[in-house]
């Protein structure tokens, strides 16, 4: 029995050694592919713990938050957004329904445009001077998607175990304009690393940087997600994120951190405010 286990690890190992790179992206971008299709339209409660650090390292301001977001797809641009309600912020209720129980049930476009303020008076209570669109677990994704793979530069850095699972840390950099992510300030342009499982593509986890380079002013953002399988339905679904929000040309300046986590996901439907769980809503024609 003892043989027998260890002559198949040692032949997965040799199986995904010879695997080139281009062979596993291509496996990772048809992770993403499926991820899309499995993951649907969601909807999870939101633990996030903000803080406010000085240059030595002392904590100026901290904020605590609960809220449920709703982590939607655009098909039609491909592209994912979310939308945040917050709950309680402190330990104080916030009291804020995601639609007016006097109102019957909205379209989805009116839904959408009534989550789109919601978000705006949430994040509102968040603080630094942040770009809240950002805070978006999925983001990463967007880097090995196939519409999207051109745009960066790719490298295998090496190895590292993750939840128990071997992985290749793969590295990349966005090199073509305009970039994917754009602010007023112009390009922000992406780099990162993306823990994978070289058989089967799936992401362990992404680490994600935007802007902050030397030849710019912008800021930069660092936004670090954790996957797991999901309880319910084995479903992969981002359960943890860490963010930092800085600038290198300002070391003395102070910079936001951010821990959220994420639980109970449960299908998004526009029903009613009791439930808000069904089938994934598609929006293409």
């Amino acid at each position: 029995m003892c043989l027998a286990v260890g002559a198949g690890a040692t032949s997965a190992r040799v199986v995904a050694q010879s695997l080139t790179l281009s062979e596993v992206l291509l496996r990772v971008s048809q992770w993403t592919l499926t991820f899309e299709q499995q993951f649907g339209n969601r909807v999870a409660d939101e633990v996030y713990e903000q803080r406010v650090m000085s240059s030595n390292g002392d904590v100026e301001r901290s904020r605590h938050y609960t809220a449920e977001l709703l982590f939607y797809r655009d098909a039609l641009h491909d592209t994912w957004t979310s939308y945040r309600r917050v709950t309680t912020v402190d330990d104080e209720p916030v009291a804020r329904a995601w639609m007016d129980p006097a109102e019957t049930v909205p379209t989805l476009e009116k839904f959408l445009q009534d989550a789109e303020r919601i978000d705006a008076e949430s994040t509102r209570r968040f603080l630094g001077p942040m770009p809240w669109k950002l805070h978006l677990p999925m983001l990463a994704l967007a880097f090995v998607h196939p519409l999207n793979r051109y745009r960066s530069r790719f490298e295998r850095e090496g190895e590292e175990v993750v939840q128990g699972q071997r992985t290749w840390v793969v590295r990349f950099n966005e090199h073509r304009t305009p970039t994917f992510v754009r602010t007023r300030a112009g390009d922000l342009f992406a780099s990162g690393r993306f823990w994978v499982v070289p058989d089967t593509g799936q992401v362990m986890r992404s680490d994600l940087v935007l802007g902050g380079s030397v030849s710019s002013r912008q800021a930069r953002t660092r936004i670090t997600v954790e996957y797991q399988t999901g309880a319910e339905d084995d479903v992969w679904v981002p359960v943890e994120m860490r963010e930092v929000y800085d600038n290198p040309l300002f070391p003395a300046a102070a910079r936001t951190e951010g821990h959220a986590t994420f639980m109970n996901y449960r299908p998004f439907v526009l029903e009613d405010e009791a439930t808000l769980i069904a089938e994934p809503v598609s929006v293409r024609p």
